[in-house]
């Protein structure tokens, strides 16, 4: 159960270790799903029910929103420095390669 964020938790661990864990200097993400439960605090997320995940990166704040099989939603709380935005790129996308093997069950 919840293999694909599994693996998205521990190839974004692996690709952004320092810092990891605080949000000004390193990656920090929060990951929901649809009823309010969080990843790696509630025992009750299933990935099936994936909402959302909230990233922060060296500052950096913005949000990866499940819409549909077909779409998603990025938002921004800033505009990103330009010197994060390739390690920003690669942060969607990881986050994107293992939400498309999520079988959605909405």
């Amino acid at each position: 159960m919840n293999e694909n964020i599994k693996t998205m938790v521990s190839e974004l661990k692996r690709e952004f270790p320092d810092n990891y864990g605080n949000g000004t200097k390193g990656l920090y993400f929060e990951i929901s799903d649809n009823h309010y439960f969080e990843y790696g605090v509630d025992k009750e997320f299933t990935e099936q029910h994936f909402s959302d995940i909230w990233i922060r990166y060296k500052g950096n704040g913005f949000k990866i929103i499940y819409e549909n099989d077909l779409e998603c939603e990025i938002e921004t709380e800033y505009y990103p420095n330009l010197e994060n935005l390739e390690a920003i790129g690669r942060i969607i996308n990881i986050v994107g390669k293992n939400l498309s093997k999520i079988n959605f069950d909405y």
